[in-house]
């Protein structure tokens, strides 16, 4: 005789996994503004010295 396996979820399971795929989802939709979004910080933080040492000498702004 076969058993039958019944698989059940509760509610809060049902809307962590909706949430996951939602941010999945978005995160995939704005993969490109990531991506230059972290191009940004590594080139603010790689002029920072340049940025400091130009300060010391006083040099303008403009």
């Amino acid at each position: 005789m076969k058993s039958e396996r019944r698989i059940s979820f509760s509610l809060s399971s049902l809307l962590l996994i909706l949430a996951s795929v939602f941010l999945l989802i978005l995160l995939w939709q704005i993969r490109g503004l990531i991506v230059l979004l972290m191009i940004s910080v590594v080139l603010a933080a790689s002029i920072v010295p340049i940025v400091n040492l130009a300060e010391t000498k006083q040099v303008p702004r403009y």
